[in-house]
Parts: C-alpha cells; sequence; structure tokens
C-alpha cells in the first residue's frame, strides 16, 4: 500500500511517500528533490516528482546547504535532486549561492551528506567543470549536470544532463508529464561572467511598512544593484498575498524595475487600496523573480510590507460585557470588524453624540445568524434587528446627544464573521458629522511637566484686565450670568476656585460622564478662564463653567481625538441657549503649521461659523510651534479658523533673550511679545 504524507518542520514542507514492504521499489524512492522557492512553478515541480521521493522547497530565510544536510540526515538518501538557477559554476538554492567561491565553507556538511549521486537542474553550471570536480570531492558522489539550459525546449532548454563525474543511473526527479510541460528554464546566463561578476539585485531591507494611504514609514522599499553597474539590468517584483489580499488591499500586478547604467538603487512604490475598512495590519511578501539576463539575484530577494491601516481602532475587538465595550467612532461612514461564536457570544460597543443625529446602523457579512442592538445609557434596548438567517440587520434612528451602546450577539451559538457599519449625521441646521480621525494635544506645560507657580495676578496686569476691572464703565462685569465651554483634559471637579459654578460637564473622549481631569492640564486652563480665587482672579470669575472633556490616555500620552472635538462643538451648538454660552476656549491644536491659504479640513468649519453666528467667542491657542516649523509665519488649527481667535502667551518681565526645548530662542522677553 503506497501512503502519502505532507510533513512541516522548521518552516520547509517534506512531502513523502511511504512503501508497504511487500510491494516494489518505488522509482523515486531514496530520491530527495531540493527545489530553490524562485524557480518557475514550483508547485508544479514539488507534485510532479516520481513516486517515492522526498520533496524540500528551500526556505530562503535560511542556509540552504544546512537545510538539506538537515533533512538527509532524517532519511536515507541516495540521490539528491538540485533544481535552482544556475549560471557557469554556480548553482542558486533560494537563499544560498552555491560556487567555487564559497564550497569549502560547507566542507564539513558536504563531507557528511554519504551520497551516490548529484543531480543539478540548473542551467550553464557544468560550464566550469572545476565546480563539479570539488563538488564531486567533497561529497564522494557521483555528479551529472549541463553546460546547456536546461527546462523547457521552446525556451531553448533541454533535460538531458549530459556532463557527468561517475556513472550517474538514477532517473531524472519528474514524471514524463511535468517534464513534457514545464513552462520553463532555470535562469541561463552567459558564460562568460563568472558568478561574482555579474549586478547582484536584492532588496535593502527584509521588511518594509507602510500606511494604508501610501505613506511609507521609516525605510523606502528600495532594491539594490551591486557588481558591475555599467550595463542594464531590470527585475520583476511578485507581490504574494499573506494577510493582506491581492487586488482588494493591494495591486498586485507583478511590477518591472529597470536600472539604467550606472543606477545603485530603485525605489518600488507598491499600489495600496486606502480603503474605510477597520481591518487592521496585514502583510504581503515581495518577491524578486526573472532577472534579466546577466544579473543574478542576491540574497535579500524576498521582503515582507505591512500595511498599517489607518481605520483600525485603539481596540480592535468588541467588549464582552457592556460595562467593557469598546468606544468606536460613528462620524461619516465607519466600518469595523469582528467575530461572535460559541466561544465570544456578545460584542459591545458605545458611541458618542454630541448633538440630535440620524443615526444608521447595519450588521452585514455575516456565514451564520447573528443579532442586534442600540442600547441607551441606561442599559434599556432602543431598537433592535433580529432577521432569520446570515442576512443583513439593520437599525435607522434619530437619537439626542449622549452615549449609546451597541450589542452584536451569535444566535443559537452560531459562530461568524461580520461587518459592522456606522453613519451618522447630525441634525442641527447647517452643520454636518465628518468624522476625522487624527490627535489633536495640549498646548501647554502641565503640573508634571513643568512645576510652575500661578501667574494669574501678573498676566491680568499684562493683558489689560486690571484696568478694565478698574475701570467704572464696566463694574460687575465678571461673567455673571454667562457660561464659557472649555474644551480640555478634563477638570477638577471639587476644586474651590470653581465653587458651585461647573453646571455641565461630560467626557466626550471615552463616552462618559466623568469628565475628571488625570493630569491637571483642564483644570489648570479652567482657572485661567474662571477661577474666583482673590489672589489667582481667572478672566471671568462669575461664569459658570462647562468642561467638555476631550482627551484621554492613548500608548502613555494625553491625546484628544478630532470626532471627539466635532462631538463637543456640537454639544456647543445645540446647548447655547440654555446655558448662555458666550465663550469657548480650546488649549489645543495638530501640531501643523498654516495660513488663511492653506487651512486644513477636519470638518469642524460649519460648527465653529455657528458658533460665531451665535456670538459666542472661540479662542484657540496659537501652537507655540514657530520655530519647530523653520521659523514660517503661521498658527496651528484650530487657531487658524476665521471663526477662532488665536491666542499666545507672554512674558511677565523683559529678562533678555530665552531659550526652549525645542530650539527656539526669543530675543528679548518684552511683556508684549507673544512667546514662540
Amino acid at each position: 500500500m503506497l501512503k502519502a504524507a505532507s510533513n512541516y518542520r522548521d518552516g520547509r514542507l517534506i512531502r513523502s511517500f511511504k512503501l508497504d514492504d511487500r510491494l516494489p521499489k518505488l522509482p523515486g524512492e531514496g530520491m530527495l528533490v531540493a527545489i530553490a522557492p524562485d524557480v518557475e512553478a514550483v508547485p508544479t515541480l514539488e507534485v510532479g516528482v516520481r513516486a517515492g521521493a522526498k520533496v524540500l522547497v528551500l526556505n530562503p530565510q535560511r542556509d540552504s546547504i544546512a537545510q538539506i544536510t538537515q533533512a538527509i540526515g532524517k532519511s536515507k538518501i541516495s540521490s539528491l535532486h538540485l533544481v535552482g538557477h544556475g549560471v557557469s559554476g554556480s548553482i542558486s538554492l533560494g537563499g544560498t549561492v552555491l560556487s567555487l567561491a564559497n564550497i569549502q565553507q560547507y566542507r564539513q556538511q558536504l563531507l557528511e551528506w554519504d551520497l551516490s549521486e548529484i543531480l543539478i537542474y540548473g542551467c550553464n553550471v557544468a560550464a566550469k567543470p572545476e565546480f563539479l570536480q570539488v563538488f564531486h570531492q567533497l561529497t564522494g558522489a557521483n555528479i551529472a549536470a549541463s553546460t546547456k539550459k536546461v527546462g523547457n525546449p521552446v525556451k531553448g532548454g533541454s533535460w538531458e544532463l549530459e556532463t557527468l563525474i561517475g556513472e550517474v543511473k538514477s532517473l531524472l526527479a519528474f514524471k514524463p508529464q511535468v517534464v513534457s510541460n514545464y513552462p520553463g528554464v532555470f535562469n541561463f546566463l552567459p558564460d562568460v561572467f563568472d558568478p561574482e561578476d555579474l549586478p547582484s539585485l536584492e532588496f535593502s531591507n527584509a521588511t518594509y511598512r507602510v500606511r494604508e494611504d501610501g505613506t511609507v514609514i521609516g525605510t523606502d522599499i528600495t532594491i539594490e544593484r551591486t557588481v558591475n553597474l555599467g550595463g542594464e539590468s531590470s527585475v520583476e517584483v511578485k507581490l504574494n498575498n499573506i494577510s493582506a489580499e491581492g487586488g482588494k488591499d493591494f495591486d498586485d500586478t507583478t511590477l518591472t524595475v529597470e536600472f539604467a547604467p550606472g543606477e545603485q538603487f530603485k525605489t518600488v512604490t507598491i499600489p495600496i487600496e486606502d480603503d474605510n475598512i477597520v481591518e487592521g495590519d496585514e502583510t504581503l511578501e515581495l518577491v524578486l523573480e526573472n532577472p534579466s539576463e546577466g544579473t543574478v539575484l542576491g540574497v535579500q530577494r524576498t521582503a515582507t510590507l505591512t500595511i498599517l491601516d489607518n481605520e483600525a481602532p485603539k481596540e480592535d475587538a468588541g467588549g464582552d460585557e457592556i460595562a467593557d465595550a469598546s468606544q468606536v467612532r460613528v462620524g461619516g461612514n465607519k466600518n469595523y470588524k469582528d467575530w461572535v461564536g460559541r466561544t465570544d457570544e456578545d460584542d459591545y460597543y458605545k458611541f458618542a453624540l454630541g448633538s440630535r443625529s440620524q443615526v444608521d446602523l447595519s450588521l452585514d457579512g455575516m456565514t451564520a445568524n447573528a443579532d442586534f442592538e442600540l442600547i441607551d445609557s441606561k442599559g434599556e434596548v432602543i431598537a433592535s434587528s433580529k432577521n432569520l438567517g446570515a442576512v443583513p440587520e439593520s437599525i435607522s434612528q434619530t437619537l439626542d446627544g449622549g452615549v449609546y451602546n451597541l450589542r452584536v450577539s451569535s444566535a443559537d451559538n452560531s459562530s461568524t464573521f461580520y461587518d459592522l457599519n456606522l453613519k451618522t449625521e447630525s441634525l442641527l441646521p447647517g452643520i454636518t458629522t465628518t468624522g476625522a480621525e487624527a490627535p489633536f494635544f495640549t498646548t501647554a506645560p502641565t503640573p508634571e511637566e513643568n512645576a510652575f507657580a500661578p501667574a494669574l495676578a501678573k498676566s491680568a496686569s499684562l493683558i489689560g484686565m486690571d484696568d478694565f476691572r478698574a475701570d467704572p464703565r464696566f463694574a460687575g462685569i465678571d461673567g455673571s450670568g454667562f457660561a464659557t465651554v472649555i474644551l480640555d483634559t478634563g477638570i477638577d471637579l471639587d476644586h474651590p476656585f470653581f465653587g458651585d459654578r461647573i453646571v455641565h460637564s461630560f467626557d466626550f473622549a471615552n463616552g462618559d460622564d466623568d469628565a475628571s481631569d488625570p493630569q491637571g492640564h483642564g483644570s489648570n486652563v479652567s482657572s485661567i478662564v474662571a477661577s474666583s480665587d482673590k489672589v489667582h482672579t481667572g478672566m471671568a470669575p462669575g461664569a459658570d463653567i462647562i468642561h467638555l472633556k476631550v482627551f484621554k490616555i492613548v500608548d502613555g500620552k494625553l491625546e484628544a481625538d478630532a470626532e471627539a472635538i466635532e462631538n463637543a462643538l456640537q454639544w456647543t451648538v445645540e446647548n447655547a441657549d440654555k446655558y448662555n454660552i458666550a465663550s469657548l476656549n480650546m488649549s489645543l491644536s495638530d501640531g501643523g503649521n498654516y495660513t488663511a491659504a492653506n487651512i486644513p479640513n477636519y470638518g469642524w468649519g460649519d460648527e465653529l461659523k455657528a458658533l460665531a453666528d451665535k456670538n459666542i467667542i472661540v479662542s484657540s491657542s496659537s501652537g507655540n510651534k514657530f520655530h519647530s516649523h523653520d521659523s514660517q509665519p503661521g498658527v496651528s488649527y484650530p487657531s487658524v479658523d476665521p471663526n477662532s481667535f488665536s491666542i499666545g502667551a507672554v512674558y511677565d518681565s523683559n529678562v533678555g533673550g530665552k531659550g526652549y526645548p525645542d530650539g527656539a530662542l526669543a530675543n528679548s522677553t518684552d511683556a508684549d511679545i507673544i512667546a514662540p
């Protein structure tokens, strides 16, 4: 009885055939066929060996001679068949090129092979008989090779290995039908070159990274040519699926890269599909193939490219309980992928809305039955969709601003992947919900970063506030009867400087009503605006305070998401009359540098205009990044928006020049100079 088995060992596939002792010996018994991974039609060769033969597809990331030595040691092998690209006196075996130049470094391993015969299926290898002689001396095996092309006769090849050292009785490794139909040859190269003299092409690195929008992270994808740069060379770059899918995540068309005389490096651009799907980071394999005549491939002939998903959430799986619900973005159109089944019956998500909005939710892409529920902040189900079978589910509702939960559950313990699709649109007149995904940062030192003494008593005089308060025409104007909104890191809800004037607070960053300040920046800004302390008096000590938290900890640092800020702005527009809101402060920026000619679009322009139309003053920090942007005129966003005042810091005295950690230098520190 003939039994076939496939075994994976150390990253390589070894297929063997086991023979019942009562049957005659199979023609391939005792053969080991080692195939380089870069020859044409490897799968055809792999399955086309003679019955009884063992197959080793070489791993290009490991030394090929070591792999062959290990395979020989595990089985009784009498004849070794080496299949790889050839050149005069050299055979390329995946990650290793064996030639006269390096064969002695494998002396100890070759002495251990203990073979009767070695057959070499590489073009032109026997054209340098010295290589075969040394190979024969080290292995003790009789050798068959060719001085011609090996492979498809249409391409000038032949399967006759006419050059022999000793008597070789072994049959060719492959069945006759494979020999007749194999499409390629094993890389004939002109005999006038030594392998060491040929131009060699390889990737500059083993791994590369690129964002989904095509932006390269770190090193460009580069092919390097070494040796003999005077002529022309070309090579194909084949793109293979790993977790990324060709035609969906990237254009999988094989690329041709050409080198002109003198060129050493070529940068390769891989066309990436920038979709709107949350799918996590994905990888593909880059493979160099089919170098032009007179060019060989170097060791680094494969590389891995990782596509960084720009829609990936911080947590890409739904929480198992409603208390652990994963927060998702819903502005614009968003898509999330996940799975429910026997071991994960429920996925919970939560999202925040800044204003009354139309919300359209759907679930599709299932292969089994899954149910879908919309839940309010009290845990009550508002709406549900529970169609039978693997058909899409959908919920469409008009919702007030606030926090909501979604539950995706497995029906009857069925396991299925799913796509969760979310779309929202504010119902405020003239307002659209964009849901931009971009980080924003605080723009001033915090108590933890830079210890400082309160300076409101000094700054008030510098900006004319003391004169304002002393003027009898403005007596009693301290913000009383009005509310001010502050978008920041949170607020110390129990601080005596604020008294009982915090009339509303909410956390749009984490989707809950806990606007406490984990770090101090937001409390400091709130104090500057509205502290009622007699010494450290804010600008409007009588105003009501509304703090909308938009920052949360991301990778150990405070970061605000553009969608959280958009929600907070929509909330302010919708509640302006209810709280008699007079001003809004944002001490945050995107870190950029802009002028009126190049204002970025994060989708807030309509909200800021709506606030201006309601006579609400918006103040935003200018960014403090003048030096970091090569001292070019401009401010950050949202400070650059025409419906926001751009605010900077002032010095309390002239102490001469002052340096800053980023390299900025103030030549003077007069009180009327804004800090750089």
